[in-house]
């Protein structure tokens, strides 16, 4: 097998069609990002309950081509996790890591300059016992169905004093439930 035809195969396994990202208007103030796949559409993002930060692209971000470098995107992902925590504190203060990145993965859409404006919309997927997903879409700040990478992360809930994993505690579940993903159609058909 080509390496094309593996990477093919391996983004298609990963992003479940994500090759036809598009952003639809649904409702007044609600933007959904959906993705076209063979049998109708799989939504992966509503902004109702997104999480939105700014996101400076620097000149360091920059490849010998102009674009921002693959790499950087995860360092956005970061910086994203990093200010959710910081806003959703109640004194606005980053109360310290207490998890490991177990897992993350990116697709990229669409080449980055210096000059794109930038903004990273977040949202928590699933909530388990010990972990819990966040959801990324890094996208244009004027026109937002101007999509550029969307990425996945999980992150364990773990005490690094004492070398070991930890449940998911009832303030952090709160916490995430408020930006948690809502399947909107499967609601609807209930």
């Amino acid at each position: 097998m080509s390496a094309g035809k593996a990477a093919s195969r391996l983004r298609s396994q990963l992003c479940d069609g994500c090759r036809n990202l598009k952003w639809s208007r649904l409702g007044r103030d609600q933007l959904y990002q959906t993705v076209e796949i063979s049998r109708g559409q799989k939504q992966i993002m509503n902004a109702g309950n997104a999480f939105s930060t700014d996101i400076k692209v620097r000149f360091r971000d920059l490849d010998a081509m102009g674009h921002v470098n693959k790499a950087v995107f995860f360092t956005y992902f970061e910086q994203g996790r990093l200010d959710f925590f910081n806003r959703a504190t109640p004194d606005g203060k980053f109360p310290g890591f207490f998890f490991i990145l177990a897992h993350i993965n990116c697709d990229y859409l669409k080449a980055v300059s210096v000059d794109d404006l930038l903004a990273l919309h977040m949202q928590v997927g699933e909530i388990g016992r010990k972990s819990y997903t966040f959801r990324y879409a890094v996208v244009d700040r004027t026109d937002t169905h101007k999509v550029f990478a969307t990425g996945e992360s999980v992150q364990v809930c773990y005490d690094y004093h004492k070398n070991q994993t930890l449940p998911v505690s009832p303030d952090l579940k709160r916490l995430l439930s408020q930006y948690q993903y809502k399947d909107l159609n499967a609601e609807s058909i209930k």
